[in-house]
């Protein structure tokens, strides 16, 4: 779907998180920093580099280790949303994509469902906009359910089940199981941490030139090493 920018859609989810996000301290920087080092032990370049589903199984975590209650229902509210534009844009380069079907995306030349299938045209199931749909109402119901938090992690780990199902690729390989036992541990811990919110969350997005800027360098980055991206996107 050559009319999707990959590179577009991830600066744009960039800044939609940090607008919800609101400040990047310098401990959930380091955070962000130690979820991309342990991206690379999980799921390392050989296996395809990025994936979300490696992410899924540390940062969590380690936000809770971090934060208070509220302040990580914040971020994984902006997570949450982040991650379902960045998921749209899935749909320039067809990674992640469903398996083969009767209907549903169709994608030629070199796009990753050719690649992947040896095919040119291929249809492809559409799931991307549906694990989109789905990560978006993850990160509502984070919001106004008492007990957001650990519904993120239990919908998480039933959305990477589920996605391996109809996935034309298994997410992290022989490791599909480590992200969906790490969130569950993760729901464990946020139940016997955090006790139910009294209120609903609510957005209040704030837009500052910094993160216009790092959205900026997301999109740059993305589009200039673009063909090197969709190379190692499993995900």
């Amino acid at each position: 779907m050559k009319f999707i920018s990959y590179s577009m859609m991830s600066g744009l989810s960039a800044l939609v998180g940090l607008m919800i996000i609101k400040t990047i301290s310098p401990t959930l920087l380091g955070i962000a920093i130690l979820a991309v080092v342990g991206n690379m032990l999980l799921h390392p370049p050989s296996d395809g580099g990025f994936s979300m589903a490696a992410y899924m199984a540390i940062l969590p975590l380690l936000l809770l280790c971090a934060f208070d209650c509220e302040r990580l229902r914040e971020i994984l509210v902006g997570f949450s949303f982040m991650a379902a534009i960045g998921r749209l844009a899935c749909l320039g380069p067809g990674c992640c994509s469903g398996k083969e079907g009767s209907f549903g995306i169709t994608y030629e030349g070199t796009e990753v469902p050719c690649r992947f299938t040896g095919k040119s045209p291929v249809t492809v199931l559409p799931t991307v906009p549906l694990e989109a749909g789905l990560q978006a109402l993850i990160g509502y119901v984070t919001m106004v359910s008492k007990y957001g938090l650990v519904l993120f992690g239990l919908m998480n780990a039933l959305l990477i089940h589920m996605t391996n199902s109809w996935r034309m690729r298994t997410r992290m390989g022989d490791n599909w199981a480590v992200p969906i036992l790490a969130l569950m541990v993760f729901s464990a811990l946020a139940y016997v941490k955090c006790p139910p919110f009294k209120t609903p969350y609510k957005i209040s997005l704030q837009l500052k030139p910094w993160m216009v800027g790092v959205a900026l360098t997301v999109y740059l980055l993305i589009k200039f090493s673009l063909h090197k991206v969709i190379s190692f996107l499993q995900e």
